[in-house]
């Protein structure tokens, strides 16, 4: 249980920094404000995809190495999110030029989530590795 709550906790971190490294959203918010509604569903939407999907695998992928599970976290978010802005494209937006620019958004989240998601798996496997060099007792 309490390496689930680690794994969210983590996951949740990741998804903030994710935001903040997230150049479309300072400018949603500085041309709309916090409470756009677009704003405020792609925040929920992170979120939510970060913490579901991205703690799933990477409990999964608990005993890979951290590029390992790196590559797992990162391939399997940035599918669900870019299903997600299809999704949404193709459903609420009617003009090309709107779609391309979401489509360039997600495309541009998808290479600046490698950052956080790399640093998080290494942080993660360091801090357990070292966990389990303390539990070793010493035989002598």
């Amino acid at each position: 249980m309490k390496r689930i709550v680690k794994t969210l906790t983590l996951m949740l971190v990741i998804a903030i920094a994710s935001l903040i490294l997230h150049p479309f959203l300072w400018i949603g918010i500085v041309f709309s404000g916090w409470f756009d509604s677009e704003t405020i569903l792609m925040m929920c939407t992170f979120l939510c995809i970060y913490i579901i999907v991205g703690g799933f695998v990477l409990y999964l992928c608990r005993n890979m190495s951290w590029q390992k599970q790196a590559l797992s976290i990162f391939l399997s978010i940035n599918v669900v999110m870019i299903i997600a802005v299809l999704l949404y494209c193709s459903f609420y937006i009617n003009d090309g030029m709107t779609g391309l620019m979401f489509l360039t958004m997600g495309i541009v989240n998808v290479i600046l989530s490698v950052i956080p998601i790399s640093l998080g798996c290494y942080l993660i496997n360091k801090s357990h590795s070292s966990q389990e060099l303390t539990k070793i007792p010493n035989i002598d």
